[in-house]
């Protein structure tokens, strides 16, 4: 099977890929374009949670499986990989995963673990999973998680990046006293920097801009270098 090809797969029932998946995990995201293709499978998702509880498949290919299969019946799985954090990626893909499941069902189970979760990669899984979401709104209780230290910096901007219309959010984020919600609000304006379309928004890259000037944001000398550079090409050097 060629690195890209999906064909094998199209052909199978998503008992048979997965069965296929588990012992083979370096074919997990050729095998998850043709089980994304297809409806919601609930009895997919009791083949996945048994596989779990069984050993044989490891929780962050749980997790991410029962998003691509869009099994309500694994949800509660998902939040037990969620706050049990077992690493190798599992718990930020079953926050995702929980979205995929439920959609906005899921916001008030990411919030709460967002800030209760018992182990901070489970807690920075919680945010990635609100970033899926994609709701402006969200940016106030992230930003006020990342303050009371709740979560990790990075998680932080990776998710206020990713919401939709919170511009003016950020720039609030930006001219904060809190020097670490300063720095996670910039961090965003760089991840946004480089996303299709990149940056349109004339006063939050001013006000990134008047950030990095004050020389407190924490980034690399090469990322500075390129968020300078795409803030100029927006509104102009000096």
């Amino acid at each position: 099977m060629a690195s890209d090809d999906t064909s094998d797969f199209d052909v199978m029932s998503t008992p048979e890929i997965l069965e296929q998946v588990f012992p083979r995990p370096l074919v997990f995201k050729i095998a998850a374009r043709s089980l994304e293709a297809r409806p919601p499978d609930d009895e997919a998702g009791l083949v996945l949670v048994a596989a779990f509880e069984a050993g044989r498949a490891p929780a962050w290919l749980t997790a991410y499986y029962i998003g691509c299969v869009r099994a309500r019946s694994g949800y509660e799985t998902l939040r037990r990989i969620l706050n049990d954090a077992p690493g190798l990626l599992a718990e930020s893909y079953a926050g995702t995963a929980m979205v995929r499941v439920r959609g906005v069902e899921a916001r008030d189970d990411l919030l709460e673990a967002m800030v209760r979760a018992p182990h901070q990669r489970g807690r920075d899984g919680a945010v990635y999973g609100l970033a899926a979401l994609r709701d402006a709104a969200l940016a106030s209780p992230i930003l006020r998680a990342l303050t009371d230290g709740h979560v990790r910096l990075g998680a932080a901007a990776y998710a206020l990046a990713e919401l939709d219309g919170a511009s003016d959010e950020l720039i609030l984020a930006l001219r904060s006293a809190s020097e670490r919600t300063r720095a996670a609000a910039v961090q965003a304006v760089f991840h946004r920097s480089a996303m299709l379309g990149g940056l349109r928004h004339r006063a939050l890259a001013l006000a990134a801009r008047e950030v990095m000037d004050a020389g407190t944001v924490g980034l690399s000398p090469r990322t500075l270098s390129m968020l300078r550079e795409r803030i100029d090409r927006l509104v102009g050097g000096r």
